[in-house]
């Protein structure tokens, strides 16, 4: 009896073993795979950021849910979805001379699954439509990105003055 007992727990200490071993050979497609979605996440803040100052809105808005949420830098309420008349909008603000020359610093991504968190700052000047003039701007920002079908989106962005070194 006691020979069955030693020899089930070798094998339970075998399969274990061999599980263990398994998980540590698959752990780095995982990493390769993270990284990969990782990267993307911050080539996508980068193209949104650059069709942003450049006054691209509708290759912008490709970025986004159309049910996105935003906590604007201007610190008013929450901005729920966005309109084909919020993309006019925009247009508009640009041929009254509204210029954003903002560059992406400190760009981080944790990925959580099929959820993302980026942070990063936002740091350049902005002239307002119809302003003589352009003035720093220095914002922080977190965007809350999601996988879907058609690739990793925007969800959520949290926006706000930087008021501190």
């Amino acid at each position: 009896m006691n020979t069955i007992c030693v020899h089930l727990r070798s094998s339970a200490a075998i399969i274990r073993a061999a599980f263990l071993i398994l998980a540590l050979a698959l752990s780095p497609l995982a990493f390769a795979d993270d990284a990969a979605d990782i990267a993307t996440i911050k080539a996508n803040e980068l193209a949104f950021n650059k069709a942003q100052n450049e006054g691209r809105f509708d290759e912008m808005f490709n970025y986004m849910l159309r049910t996105r949420t935003v906590f604007p830098t201007s610190g008013a309420r929450m901005i729920n979805g966005w309109s084909d008349a919020d993309v006019q909008r925009r247009k508009d603000d640009m041929k009254n001379g509204r210029q954003s020359n903002l560059e992406v610093q400190d760009l981080q991504v944790q990925l959580y699954g099929d959820t993302a968190i980026a942070t990063f700052y936002r740091v350049g000047t902005e002239k307002a439509a119809g302003a003589a003039k352009s003035v720093p701007a220095r914002y922080r920002f977190t965007g809350v990105w999601i996988r879907t079908k058609d690739g990793w989106k925007l969800a959520h962005r949290h926006e706000s003055p930087l008021t501190a070194q």
